[in-house]
């Protein structure tokens, strides 16, 4: 099918459907006539080769091919109205999905405020998130498949082509349960090597930037437990005596929730920087400033 053939007005109706799953509902949501809509489906299924959409219950879900679709159309309709008002975003009012790739300890650290002011502020609009650990997401940002990306420094192939701006910097603490040994007290750098530690590792490795600066002293700690993913630590530390060195704020997000007490490090570990990427094709977007604003905002306040 070329582009020519398709009436783009077809993916407003596409998008109306996909949200309210009801032909009546779409056609209020976009002011048609019922039958207009109904004609819109037929004229769809017929371009795509595809039901796109059934009848389970009292909706009308998806098919694969739709649910494959989604997106692709949630982009290039933002964007085309973005292009026909470049100055206009109201937050309060917005449908607006947002796409942001991120790792699972800035969703801990990070995601609580933000859905708490969107809540308040946004009610409508719609954020999902992507994994960033397999690298940084160039072809994602600038195909327009994700809106911002957040994470420790990434080499990016042109400053000029993803522009970005930090968010946060900080240190590493200790994090133990509250009936840790290390609890209480000065935490020694004997008492840190004794210990049994549990650690963040994407690859498998069992060295990391801790085990980096210890051995340039001819130091080296004893690692348990290496983890691919931040949710489970916690959990862990409360039911062990392992010790976890992390970024001070995931720290203080689990401290809130669990009996964990953070302490501060024996040793001087190099702090990270959290930075939010983009692409200059949707730079100016108004949707997109106001998002990055509230990023920012958010991560200088939590």
């Amino acid at each position: 099918m070329r582009l020519t053939e398709l009436d783009l007005n077809l993916l407003v109706a596409f998008e109306a459907l996909l949200e309210t799953g009801s032909v009546t509902a779409a056609a209020s949501r976009i002011g048609v006539t019922q039958s207009a809509m109904s004609h819109a489906l037929r004229r769809m299924r017929d371009a795509f080769d595809d039901e796109l959409f059934v009848r389970a219950g009292a909706r009308m879900v998806p098919t694969p091919r739709a649910e494959a679709l989604a997106l692709h159309v949630a982009h290039a309709l933002g964007q085309v109205r973005a292009m026909i008002a470049p100055d206009a975003f109201d937050p309060a009012t917005s449908r607006r999905r947002f796409d942001i790739g991120t790792t699972d300890m800035l969703e801990v650290t990070l995601l609580p405020a933000l859905m708490a002011r969107l809540q308040e502020e946004a009610p409508g609009v719609q954020l999902a998130t992507r994994d960033l650990r397999v690298g940084f997401p160039a072809e994602s940002l600038r195909r327009g498949e994700m809106d911002l990306a957040l994470a420790g420094y990434f080499e990016v192939p042109s400053e000029a082509e993803y522009p970005s701006e930090v968010l946060y910097a900080e240190d590493f603490v200790c994090l133990v349960r509250e009936a840790h040994p290390l609890a209480e007290g000065a935490v020694t750098l004997d008492a840190f090597l004794a210990s049994e530690h549990m650690m963040f590792t994407l690859s498998g490795d069992l060295q990391g930037s801790v085990d980096r600066v210890l051995a340039e002293s001819g130091l080296a700690r004893r690692v348990r437990l290496g983890l691919n993913h931040f949710a489970s630590a916690g959990a862990i530390l409360v039911q062990t005596d392992l010790l976890l060195t992390c970024p001070r704020r995931l720290a203080e997000a689990f401290c809130r929730e669990l009996p964990l007490v953070l302490r501060p490090l024996p040793v001087e570990i190099p702090g990270i920087t959290m930075r939010m990427y983009g692409h200059r094709r949707s730079h100016r977007d108004p949707a997109v400033r106001w998002l990055r604003g509230l990023l920012a905002e958010v991560a200088r306040t939590t």
